[in-house]
C-alpha cells in the first residue's frame, strides 16, 4: 500500500488524521450512511487523472480488498 501510494505522489496518514474535515454521518434513523466533506474542493482536472490513476493501481492489488473515494 505505501509503496503504491508513494509511486503515485501520496502519503500514508495515521487513522483519524483528517476526520476534523468531514462530518460524521447523521444516523440510521435518517438513513444516512456516510461521512460529507465539511470544505468540499473541486478536483483539478490533472489532479483527478492522478487519483483515477492511483485509485486504479490499488484495485488492481491483489491484497487490496475496497476503495473507497468520495472525489467527484
Amino acid at each position: 500500500m505505501k509503496t503504491i501510494l508513494k509511486e503515485h505522489g501520496g502519503k500514508w496518514a495515521e487513522t483519524g488524521s483528517v476526520r476534523w474535515a468531514f462530518e460524521p454521518p447523521a444516523g440510521a434513523a435518517s438513513g444516512e450512511r456516510e461521512w460529507k466533506a465539511k470544505f468540499p474542493q473541486e478536483i483539478p482536472e490533472e489532479d483527478a487523472k492522478k487519483l483515477l490513476a492511483l485509485t486504479d493501481a490499488l484495485e488492481e492489488n491483489d491484497d487490496v480488498q475496497n476503495v473507497f473515494t468520495n472525489a467527484a
